[in-house]
């Protein structure tokens, strides 16, 4: 690991006093971190005109699932994501070196279970469309974009 690296194994979920969720546990005596409520990458994401996203999951502030295609881009518009994220109902860090730690693990991070969700979601004129399907396609290799995955 280089000079100014961060280790991207030691984010973890666990608990600091009153919250919980996503922590970044630091490195050579660094205080741990809370980034936010739990929040996980269940899936990639590819739709049929090539845009790429992630699939992430969190309950809400009414207990509620959360399941958002988030698009890929989103990534390097950090202020951007961040309201989607307090707008979508999930709670995260006013620290601004938490913030910068969540848009790093969310570039490091890789899905729980990988798979692929196909829908329209990242066309960008499709952004905020809320009835989206949730369809998993492993069934076709020539629309999976993971040929090295048994369907």
């Amino acid at each position: 690991m280089r000079e100014g690296e961060i280790n991207s194994h030691l984010f973890d979920y666990g608990e600091i006093g009153r919250n919980k969720g996503l922590i970044y546990y630091g490195d050579d005596g660094e205080d741990a971190v809370w980034l936010c409520e739990t929040i996980e990458m269940t899936a990639l994401c590819k739709d049929s005109e090539g845009y790429w996203g992630l699939q992430l999951e969190w309950v809400d502030h009414s207990g509620m699932p959360v399941i958002w295609k988030m698009p890929a881009h989103y990534l390097i518009a950090g202020k951007r994501l961040l309201m989607e994220f307090l707008s979508r109902g999930l709670r995260i860090s006013a620290d601004k070196k938490a913030r910068k730690l969540l848009l790093y693990w969310l570039n490091v991070q890789r899905p729980t279970d990988l798979r692929f969700v196909s829908d329209e979601f990242f066309r960008p004129e499709k952004f905020y469309k809320e009835e989206l399907p949730n369809e998993i396609d492993k069934s076709d290799a020539s629309t999976n974009p993971f040929p090295w995955l048994k369907n």
